[in-house]
């Protein structure tokens, strides 16, 4: 159950309108939580509320922006 809702590792896949995979991002394992995140017009939030993460504090819900850069 514990790796099931708080993974090591997981990706995150990007879609273009058609569904066709356009980019891949591995997110570090130890940090975010896949099932908690929400997408605003700034972009998509995730949530860093990883049991495992030094920076975690059970008291708040904390959410990072991802941001992905291009590689041109």
């Amino acid at each position: 159950m514990q790796l099931r809702q708080f993974p090591k590792e997981f990706s995150i896949m990007i879609l273009d309108n058609e569904l066709n995979i356009i980019g891949e991002t591995l997110m570090e394992g130890d940090k975010y939580v896949p099932n908690n995140m929400f997408v605003t017009e700034e972009g998509l939030y995730i949530s860093v509320n990883h049991p495992d993460n030094p920076d975690n504090r059970e008291d708040f819900l904390s959410f990072a922006l991802l941001v992905l850069e291009d590689d041109d």
